[in-house]
């Protein structure tokens, strides 16, 4: 058998991995573990690229070959009637050979941003949707994941190399992972279901590490996803992400019983991540030794779906420009007991857990890249756009020199800051630097960039900013301010960074989400006043009932980490399953460094949401829950 170069695919059973390497042509493994393959299964993608790569590069000699006969015939043309003119003939550019112009045409073809589709992919690449909806994957038919993988995977799609593993993967999504991505040389990985609860399971995967994506679709069981977290997540290579799908079953009492978040079991998955997110608090509130799981130290964001969450490890750049350390702002007693009830639920690892083969290097610069990578955008975009965390930066703004939120923003913002007639609000203008960044980052003619003033004009704000960019004065603890907002609306891209108290974050959420376009989204910045000692003031606000241990109805983080438990209506069977009027619209929850992102979903997600599933649930555990979530919600 004959095999391309740099593909390898392979299936590992228990402690016993099992390879077959493209470009070794041989059986890596243990012995007696044997597995048959056939050619045309796995070569099918490879023949595919070599098809494509072979009718590319024939176009592109065509096109020089008539280049060079164009030019040959307009030579002695040209000499023809200067013959006939009798004129003093001109010097004419000496002809580049054939080879040389089939070669510059290839190369210009392979880096013309217009001919690319996201972030270096070649054109015509299938879309995720329809990769998985050709498997036959549930992914796609039951699950509806492919709204979230066409956004975390697009950067990696295309990437030189690739390792990706599957817990409990089935035959139809590692070929689907093998169409998905183009990289030429990549592991797909698929782990079977039977003991991935086994250390010696575990070992295998972090030998063969470091890995850019580890997938669990295991058994859904929240001991042993946890068990595969702990024990995987420093195998992850800087970027990577780790994902856990089916969270529904930590849910019901039918398939995993007693493993219920809804009943606040410590043990359960959901709480155990959410415990995990905290640490993303940790800079702000000047906690060094805020930890929970090994090596949480490089988690830089949390992201919540339909049935499934991402954790996202930092990048080099990421991971060696953090946001500035504080002063301790919290009550550390707490803090440290909070901290100590949080670990002690961890899963019991006895070995310790996978580290990287070698440690992360440190990268040339730690300054932000100088041009946007805009090439996944759906909307045209000028050539050369400074990247948004470069403008930021020039801003003065502190959400660059302090906050590091240029990490996220050039992540969220990049595939719409060149969307026709765009509308931004920020609530929160003291300065003025963050709005005369928005000003610059978004580049559509007709759009509107606004800010929400506290104080009045002798503020002053309205004088600092770029002309175009509005300025309006108002209170965002009050319903008519509230609506003015909603009347300016509706808006692609609304950021709270206003008073920072807690109550006003939520009294805004609920007021202005009906104001959010499909697919827009709602940022809150500076969570960190939710943690704050009780007594403290913010802008003038003294802060109460504050603190890591409080409840939803003293804090914007527990009422967000709520509206992620609706997040899963669909596959527990639970339509009634709301915490707030119009959460239906939410698609995913994104946790950073102090400061969250909720998205609403497209009119296109929105019309294929998951399957619903017969309930899985405990009636009366889940009606007595979702009063206590709407109790403590704010008077809108």
């Amino acid at each position: 058998m004959k095999f391309a170069q740099g593909l390898i695919v392979g299936l590992l059973f228990g402690s016993a991995a099992v390879f077959i390497s493209y470009e070794k042509s041989a059986f890596l493994g243990l012995p007696g573990v044997s597995v048959t393959l056939a050619e045309s299964t796995l070569t099918t993608a490879v023949k595919d690229a070599q098809r494509q790569c072979e009718s590319r590069m024939a176009a592109a000699i065509e096109s020089a070959e008539r280049q060079c006969e164009t030019k040959l015939s307009r030579v002695q043309q040209d000499e023809h009637e200067e013959e006939s003119a009798e004129e003093e003939p001109q010097e004419e550019p000496a002809e580049e050979p054939a080879e040389e112009l089939a070669e510059a045409a290839v190369s210009a073809e392979l880096k013309d941003p217009a001919s690319m589709t996201p972030y270096g992919c070649p054109p015509g690449l299938p879309k995720i949707q329809s990769i998985l909806q050709d498997e036959g994957s549930e992914k796609f038919s039951m699950h509806h994941y492919e709204r979230y993988y066409a956004s975390w995977f697009r950067e990696m799609r295309c990437r030189s190399t690739l390792r990706l593993v599957e817990i409990g993967a089935s035959q139809a999504s590692l070929k689907a992972w093998d169409r998905m991505f183009q990289s030429s040389s990549k592991t797909i990985l698929g782990v079977a279901d039977s003991d991935r609860s086994s250390e010696n399971a575990m070992d295998a995967l972090i030998s063969k590490g470091p890995w850019d994506i580890i997938i669990d679709n295991g058994s859904s069981a929240a001991g042993q996803m946890l068990f595969c977290l702990f024990s995987l997540w420093n195998t992850l290579a800087p970027g990577g992400v780790y994902i856990i799908q089916n969270l529904h079953a930590n849910f019901g009492v039918n398939e995993v019983a007693a493993e219920r978040p809804l009943a606040n079991q410590a043990w359960a998955v959901v709480q155990k991540i959410e415990e995990i997110q905290q640490v993303l608090m940790r800079h702000q509130l000047g906690a060094r030794d805020l930890s929970v799981m090994p090596g949480d130290h490089s988690l830089i964001s949390v992201e919540w779906g339909m049935n499934l969450v991402k954790l996202r490890k930092c990048t080099e750049l990421e991971c060696a420009s953090p946001p500035k350390w504080r002063e301790v702002r919290v009550d550390m007693d707490r803090m440290v007991a909070w901290n100590e009830r949080a670990t002690a639920t961890n899963p019991k690892i006895t070995k310790r857990p996978g580290t990287l083969p070698q440690p992360m290097s440190q990268p040339r610069s730690i300054e932000p890249p100088a041009f946007a990578d805009v090439s996944g955008s759906p909307y045209p975009c000028p050539k050369g756009l400074e990247s948004i965390a470069s403008l930021i930066k020039r801003s003065g703004s502190d959400k660059y020199k302090n906050h590091r939120y240029d990490h996220y923003y050039e992540r969220w913002f990049r595939e719409i800051r060149c969307k026709p007639k765009i509308k931004v609000i920020e609530i929160g203008a003291n300065q003025g630097h963050s709005l005369n960044a928005w000003d610059t980052i978004f580049t559509s003619p007709g759009k509107t960039v606004l800010g929400l003033a506290y104080g009045g004009p002798a503020m002053g704000v309205e004088k600092k900013v770029r002309r175009g960019v509005g300025v309006l004065f108002g209170d965002q603890s009050k319903k008519r301010t509230m609506e003015d907002l909603i009347a300016r609306g509706p808006w692609d891209i609304i950021i709270d960074d206003g008073s920072h108290v807690p109550y006003h974050m939520v009294f805004s959420f609920f007021s202005l989400w009906k104001a959010v376009v499909p697919g827009g989204l709602y940022v809150i910045e500076d969570l960190e006043t939710n943690y704050w000692l009780p007594g403290r003031r913010v802008y003038g606000y003294k802060l109460s009932h504050t603190g890591i241990d409080t409840d939803a109805a003293h804090s914007a983080v527990k009422k967000v980490e709520q509206l992620t438990k609706a997040l899963m209506r669909f596959q527990l069977g639970a339509r009634g399953l709301t915490v707030m009027p119009g959460d239906g619209d939410i698609c995913s929850v994104e946790w950073g460094h102090n400061l969250v992102k909720i998205r609403k979903c497209t009119e296109e997600e929105a019309a294929a949401n998951p399957t619903w599933k017969t309930p899985i649930f405990d009636q009366q555990e889940m009606e007595a829950w979702i009063q206590q979530a709407q109790r403590t919600n704010p008077r809108v």
